[in-house]
C-alpha cells in the first residue's frame, strides 16, 4: 500500500516540476521577445511538446489506476452483497 502512495507522491512532484518549468520558460520567452523582438519557434514547440507528453503520461497512469481501484471497489461491493444475501436468504 505504501508503494502506491509513494508513486502518487512522485507523480505529484513531477507535475509540480513541470508546471514550474513551464512558468519559468514562458516568462523567459516573454523577456527574450521584448529584448530581441523574436523568439525561437522550434525551441518553444519542442519544450511544450515534451512537457505536454509528460503530463499526458501522468494523466493516463492516474486514470488507469483510478479505474482499477473503482473496479476493485465494485467487485468488493458485489461480493459483500452476495454474501449478505446468502446469509439472509
Amino acid at each position: 500500500m505504501k508503494k502506491h502512495k509513494r508513486f502518487d507522491l512522485t507523480t505529484d512532484k513531477a507535475l509540480i516540476f513541470s508546471a514550474i518549468m513551464i512558468l519559468i520558460f514562458t516568462v523567459t520567452m516573454i523577456v527574450i521577445f521584448f529584448m530581441f523582438q523574436s523568439v525561437p519557434d522550434t525551441l518553444i514547440v519542442s519544450f511544450f511538446g515534451c512537457f505536454g507528453l509528460e503530463g499526458g503520461y501522468c494523466a493516463f497512469i492516474h486514470k488507469v489506476k483510478k479505474d482499477a481501484k473503482m473496479k476493485l471497489g465494485e467487485l468488493a461491493t458485489d461480493e459483500g452483497e452476495s454474501e449478505e444475501s446468502e446469509v439472509v436468504g
